[in-house]
């Protein structure tokens, strides 16, 4: 965990759709109609993250570097949350530095704002803010029965599959309790009210549309009996095991190892490979009983571990406490059962040889299985936020199956804002760190608000500009009448700090990152926006190489003279990148010629439209999701840093007639810099997705910037949906290709040959980047100027499925135009 001023590793929740993916912009699926609605992908801070790569991080608060004092008011962007341990560790930290500051110190406002594409991990989130809050008032209370369980309960939230059927009740209660609080729908409040129910500083903001419904969706979903009985969570466990990784997510339903042939190879290879031997002295290293002998110690070692090599040794060495018996860890990685405080014992008679520190693999006699076996049927649950299935979408509802053994996950908690306390047992540890934190909302509460909102990082930022567009103020610094932001009902749109993650990783990179969240970063010297690179860190030879890949510039210090943002640290290693803008806008005597401007943002259009070709079996890739509607995203923002209004239009301008001429090209499958000769290349093939995404632009506000030219309006352009049976959706490949939609007049198997016409100036046909793929239904949804389609319905037109990664084609036939089918127009 982290606090929110200081950078971390972190696992992204998957940005996209990763089934058969569509090219998309970075706000997926967009629904041109409603330009400002959300979608749902991120995370942040997650350790409960599915389809995404690397490790989760500690925490560590956000104030090491920057004292929180040192603002007046502090709003943090916490985009993919995940699980919160940054918010908490935040938290921890402020409470800390406050107690030090003495009762009569001003204290600052702090606003975070929770964002997740997930809203089941949001809902999770306020269940735990809801629960901490009632631990933090046991306690000042010093009520210790419910602290206990209350403490116990957290834990299980944050670290167990199965749970106590007397937590069960509590937690079923306790979210009936929320789902009753929050505000309905149509109850009329256009605020964040919540009828005196929730905690004052927890906020649902109805601002946003769909944050509201989805999350009170999730509730009353959980509040049904789970979908999932204890079997199968043990089953899921034990199979994850047999696999060879008890810490990769699976789908329960799938009953085949359908990893890639790959990873099955990797791991065959690894299990040749000679096991590690567990020597005396490393045994002694165990926190075993003293009575327990060597012999003891290795057949209880051996039993845990079997036949996985010595991972699990290994990790049972690493994250069992001083002083802990380390049994109650085993036990987890034997039988997947998070063992209850020990204050608790009493409840759970069958499990009492666990606190009592003898052995794992004790023969047990039939008696004791028996009694052992009815209190696990009887007596414990599934935890239901687990797990969401909607019932609306084909997946097997899994929502988190942490990826650490509790004993790893709460060190990562505690990170370097708290000191670890060890204790005997696990438990002990979780019980400490919640009290703990319990204790610092107690002395921050009252100068904090925390905000919701589910979506796509990128999309929710764009929803944000939309309002800082229309207030043309920071509602939060608005509102400052009162000293509590509790009483605000504003929802912040710039930040002191914005968390990315390794979300960039799958958006497009740092090009994302300064085009969507440069705009809502507070002009303060200490305020940054961090993202960090764990998908492909070693695709880059250094951090500057990892920039121009995105966004075609060739040094870190141009990004100041292009973007407004300067590097402040980091790289593709260790350090995570932090970058702060710079005072807007930019002096003219700042800005590059004009001519190496208009160069650069063409080499961009062409980048974006039509990046490099890829090997279609790489393992480690670099992902390439962006469409022109960043593109125009760029340009909006290129007026704002200072760039002549004309600049861009003169670009736009030039793009739209069809033709341009310039050194600039498509990328061939080897990244080169600018070095080709002036010469006319061809826009053509991109104008329909131009079309869209400037009609995208106007259906919101209108351009900072005059086009002359044939420009699309929004009513010109149609929403389309065409059948497309023939798609090949067994691509061959390990991960999700990136595709697109190639209309042509006759049959062509692959997109590689567009290139070669683009530079000759003889292509023919239009590449589709802004669309969707049902593979329910089959069929391909899309956006075009009318007068286009009729234009290929008339001449009967086809279109196949192309591959932007590896240019190769996924269609076998040629699917005819003639079947397409009018949806909605883009409203005005």
């Amino acid at each position: 965990a982290m606090s929110a001023f200081e950078g971390a590793d972190q696992r992204s929740e998957a940005q996209r759709d990763r089934t058969f993916n569509m090219r998309q912009d970075a706000n997926h699926r967009i629904h041109l109609a409603d330009y400002t609605s959300s979608s749902s992908t991120s995370s942040s801070f997650s350790s409960s993250s599915s389809s995404s790569s690397s490790s989760s991080s500690s925490s560590s608060s956000a104030f090491p570097s920057t004292s929180v004092d040192d603002f007046n008011d502090v709003s943090v962007l916490f985009a993919g949350v995940g699980d919160g341990r940054h918010v908490f560790a935040t938290v921890i930290d402020a409470a800390a530095q406050w107690k030090s500051l003495g009762q009569e110190h001003p204290k600052p406002r702090m606003h975070f704002t929770l964002l997740d594409i997930k809203d089941a991990t949001l809902a999770r989130d306020l269940i735990l803010l809801w629960s901490i809050d009632r631990l933090a008032r046991y306690r000042a209370e010093n009520n210790e029965e419910e602290a206990i369980m209350e403490s116990a309960l957290l834990m299980y939230l944050y670290a167990g599959e199965i749970m106590p059927l007397y937590l069960y009740d509590r937690l079923v209660q306790i979210i009936a309790n929320i789902a009753q609080a929050l505000p309905r729908v149509d109850d009329g409040h256009g605020g964040d009210n919540n009828d005196g129910s929730l905690p004052s500083w927890i906020h649902i903001h109805h601002h946003h549309p769909g944050t509201l419904p989805s999350i009170l969706k999730v509730l009353d979903n959980w509040r049904r009996k789970p979908y999932y009985t204890i079997h199968q969570i043990l089953e899921k466990a034990d199979k994850q095991k047999e696999m060879g990784n008890p810490y990769v997510e699976r789908d329960l339903a799938n009953q085949e190892d359908n990893r890639p042939s790959f990873m099955k190879e990797a791991e065959a290879e690894r299990r040749k490979k000679p096991k590690m031997e567990i020597t005396d002295e490393m045994l002694s290293m165990f926190p075993f009983p003293p009575e327990m002998s060597l012999a003891e110690r290795r057949a209880l070692v051996a039993n845990v571990s079997e036949d996985k090599d010595y991972e699990m040794s290994r990790r049972l060495m690493e994250t069992v406490g001083e002083g802990s018996t380390g049994l109650d860890v085993m036990f987890y990685l034997k039988q997947h059962i998070l063992v209850p405080p020990i204050e608790l014992r009493d409840r759970h008679a069958p499990l009492s040889w666990v606190w009592e520190a003898t052995s794992v693999q004790k023969s047990r006699s039939e008696t004791e299985a028996e009694e052992f076996s009815s209190h696990m049927k009887n007596d414990w649950m599934v935890n239901p936020v687990f797990f969401y299935k909607d019932e609306s979408k084909q997946e097997d509802g899994f929502l988190h199956i942490s990826q650490h053994v509790p004993s790893e996950l709460i060190h990562s908690m505690y990170g370097n804002v708290l000191p670890f306390q060890s204790s005997p047992f696990m438990s002990g540890s979780y019980v400490h760190y919640f009290n703990t934190l319990a204790d610092s909302f107690l002395v921050v509460k009252e100068h904090l608000a925390i905000s919701f909102i589910v979506g796509e990082v990128v999309e929710c930022l764009r929803w944000m500009k939309v309002i800082n567009d229309n207030n043309n103020n920071n509602n939060f610094e608005k509102a400052a009448s009162s000293s509590s932001p509790s009483s605000q009902q504003h929802q912040p749109t710039q930040f002191n700090r914005i968390f990315f993650s390794n979300i960039p990783d799958y958006i497009g990179g740092p090009l994302s990152v300064f085009t969507y969240a440069m705009p809502h970063l507070k002009q303060h010297p200490d305020s940054f926006v961090m993202f960090n690179i764990l998908l492909n860190p070693n695709k880059f030879k250094d951090y500057a190489d990892y920039c121009w890949t995105y966004t075609r510039l060739p040094t870190l210090e141009s990004h100041v003279n292009y973007f407004g943002a300067r590097h402040l640290v980091g790289s593709c290693w260790g350090v995570d990148p932090r970058w702060n803008a710079v005072p807007l806008p930019l002096k003219f005597n700042q800005l590059p010629k004009q001519e190496d401007f208009t160069l650069w943002l063409l080499q961009l259009f062409f980048f974006l439209c039509f990046p490099e070709e890829r090997s279609s079996y790489e393992v480690i890739r670099i992902e390439h999701p962006l469409n022109l509607l960043t593109y125009i995203a760029v340009l909006g923002r290129l007026v704002e840093v200072g760039y002549p209004a004309h600049w861009m239009s003169g670009v736009l301008t030039s793009l739209l007639s069809g033709s341009v001429r310039t050194t600039a090209r498509p990328p061939s499958s080897t990244i080169v810099k600018f070095d080709a000769s002036l010469a006319p290349v061809m826009t053509g093939p991109f104008l329909p997705d131009l079309e869209v995404a400037v009609a995208a632009h106007l259906s919101t506000r209108a351009f900072p910037f005059g086009v002359i030219g044939d420009v699309p309006l929004p009513g010109d352009i149609q929403q389309y949906v065409l059948p497309m049976p023939a798609i090949k959706e067994d691509t061959g490949h390990p991960t999700a290709p990136v595709l697109v939609l190639y209309f042509v007049p006759a049959m062509r198997n692959t997109v590689r040959s567009l290139r070669e016409h683009v530079v000759r100036n003889t292509a023919e046909g239009y590449l589709i980047n802004i669309w969707r793929w049902d593979g329910v239904r089959r069929q391909a949804t899309f956006w075009m100027s009318e007068k286009r389609m009729d234009h290929m319905m008339k001449n009967r037109w086809g279109v196949f499925v192309g591959r932007l990664d590896s240019w190769g084609g996924c269609s076998t036939t040629l699917t005819q135009v003639a079947g397409v089918k009018k949806v909605e127009r883009i409203k005005q």
